[in-house]
C-alpha cells in the first residue's frame, strides 16, 4: 500500500514504469476494512491479486488453488439445465454461483435469488432498481439547483444521496459524531445521519419547483407507489430533523421557515428563509 495513508482506496493499482510494466499481470489489492466497512479498530486486511513478489514464507497461513470459470458454448448449455436441478436430493440441493450466468458478482445475487425462489420463497427482502447513466439536460440542471443548496444547508449531520446512475452526493460532515444536548438523550432522536436513494432524477425538479413540499411529496409517491415512485429515504424523520438542523445552525437558532411559515422545510430561494 502507498506510504501516504490519505491516499487508500478500496481498491489500489500497483504498476510498473519498466519495461515489465507493459507485459506484467495486473497487481490490484482490495483494502477490505474500506470495501466491506470493517468495525473501527479491526486490523487492517488487504486482498491482493497478481502480487509482484510472493509474500515472506513465515507469513503463509494456508494455500488454495482457485479459478474463474470458463465459459463456452457447452457451459451455456449446461447453464440452461440448472433450473430443472434444483431442489434435487430430495428437496436438499439446489444451485447457485457467478457460473449461473457470465462470472460477475451480480450474477452471484441473480443466481442466489433464483435458487431461493425455487425454494418456495417469493418476498424478496429488497426491491429491485436498475440503474441507468441516462440524465437529461433538464434534470442535470435541477440536480445543480439542488446540489448547490444542499452544499450550503447542511451544516449539521451528514446525508448521503444516491443517484439513478449510481453516482452518489455526499453532504455535510461524514464523520460527524451526534451528541444529545444536555438533558436532552432521554428523548432518543435519531441522529441526524441517512441515505437517500433517489429511483428517478425527476425528483430534484420536484424538490426545486415545490420547494415546500415537494421532498415530502416525493416520498409519499413512493409510499403509495404512484407513477412508480420517485424516492424512497432510510429515515424520512432524520431528513427532515438534519435539514432543518442545517439551517437553524446557518440562521444560529430559530429553525427554518419558508415562506407558507412551515418550519424545517427547505428555503430555495432566500438563504435567510424569510
Amino acid at each position: 500500500m502507498p506510504v501516504n495513508r490519505k491516499v487508500w482506496a478500496s481498491w489500489n493499482f500497483l504498476g510498473s514504469s519498466g519495461p515489465e510494466g507493459d507485459t506484467a499481470a495486473v497487481c490490484v489489492s482490495y483494502w477490505v476494512n474500506r470495501l466491506q466497512r470493517l468495525p473501527a479498530g479491526a486490523p487492517d486486511l488487504f486482498v491482493t491479486l497478481n502480487p509482484p513478489r510472493a509474500p515472506a514464507p513465515q507469513h503463509v497461513k494456508r494455500k488454495l488453488t482457485l479459478a474463474h470459470p470458463v465459459f463456452s458454448f457447452k457451459s451455456w448449455e449446461a447453464q440452461s439445465r440448472v433450473a430443472a436441478l434444483q431442489g434435487g436430493g430430495g428437496g436438499t440441493t439446489f444451485f447457485a454461483g457467478a457460473w449461473c450466468g457470465y462470472g460477475f458478482h451480480e450474477d452471484g445475487i441473480r443466481a442466489a435469488v433464483a435458487a431461493v425462489q425455487a425454494m418456495g420463497v417469493r418476498q424478496l427482502p429488497w426491491e429491485p432498481r436498475a440503474t441507468s447513466p441516462k440524465v437529461s439536460l433538464a434534470q442535470q440542471w435541477f440536480l445543480g439547483l439542488f446540489d448547490r443548496f444542499a452544499k450550503q444547508a447542511f451544516k449539521v449531520g451528514h446525508l448521503r444521496v444516491i443517484l439513478p446512475t449510481g453516482y452518489e452526493l455526499s453532504y455535510g460532515d461524514p464523520e460527524y459524531v451526534h451528541e444529545a444536548p444536555e438533558g436532552e438523550a432521554w428523548r432518543g432522536r435519531p441522529a441526524p445521519r441517512a441515505t437517500m436513494r433517489v429511483f428517478n432524477m425527476d425528483f430534484f425538479k420536484k424538490v426545486v419547483v415545490r420547494h415546500d413540499t415537494g421532498l415530502g411529496e416525493a416520498y409519499m409517491d413512493k409510499v403509495r407507489s404512484w407513477g412508480g415512485g420517485l424516492v424512497v429515504a432510510a429515515e424520512v424523520e432524520w431528513s427532515w430533523r438534519v435539514w432543518g438542523a442545517g439551517r437553524e445552525a446557518e440562521r444560529g437558532g430559530g429553525g427554518c421557515r419558508n415562506s407558507s411559515g412551515c418550519p424545517g422545510v427547505p428555503c430555495w430561494w432566500n438563504r435567510e428563509g424569510e
